[in-house]
């Protein structure tokens, strides 16, 4: 189903997972006008959900949303998290940096964002530009991802994705966020 307003809230709800204490803690993310939710997938301790621009082929799509929630590890601080996922993204990348940005949003929680630049990925086949932001709850460790697939790129030239487009999406990075139905800070459920 698309979500056309970008005021609607796509709402995670753990307590479909009936994790002890988790069902107390929601992850919030304004789906952006024009975008939708092509799959969604759960396993014991992780809940992520795929989007992508309506009407596009995930084969062939340059742009992509992602979001995890991984249940019961608010015991890892979102540089943890990020370092182990540069990490992994580096040994897959020919040249490769990640960095610290700056997102703006509720403070809250404990919460990083950094941009990996892979000037080739070479599972992917593609260059990579990637903003990625953890948040550490109450309950639950969260990351959201904005993914772009781009032509190989040398880490000497400029960006292949321009600082404008980086810039937006850091924005609407810092407007995800997380709620506590236990401090009654929550929206109402709609789906």
């Amino acid at each position: 189903m698309p979500y056309l307003a970008l005021v609607m809230f796509f709402v995670f709800s753990p307590a479909l997972l009936g994790d002890e204490g988790t069902e107390k803690e929601r992850l919030l993310i304004p789906l952006p006008d024009g975008w939708e939710k092509i799959n969604e997938q759960s396993d014991e301790n992780v809940r992520s959900a795929y989007y992508l621009p309506e009407g596009i082929d995930a084969n062939e799509t340059e742009e992509i949303l992602a979001a995890q929630i991984i249940f019961g590890r608010a015991d890892r601080k979102p540089e943890q998290i990020l370092g182990v996922l540069a990490d992994e993204a580096e040994k897959q990348c020919d040249e490769f940096d990640a960095k610290a940005v700056p997102v703006e949003g509720n403070q809250d929680y404990a919460t990083l964002a950094i941009m990996v630049l892979c000037g080739w990925n070479t599972t992917s086949q593609t260059g990579e530009v990637t903003l990625v932001r953890a948040i550490t709850g109450k309950h639950n460790l969260y990351l959201i991802q904005k993914i772009w697939k781009t032509h190989q790129y040398s880490l000497t030239d400029e960006v292949p994705v321009s600082f404008d487009k980086r810039k937006t999406w850091r924005e609407w990075l810092g407007s995800v966020d997380i709620c506590q139905s236990d401090a009654n800070n929550c929206p109402a459920e709609t789906e």
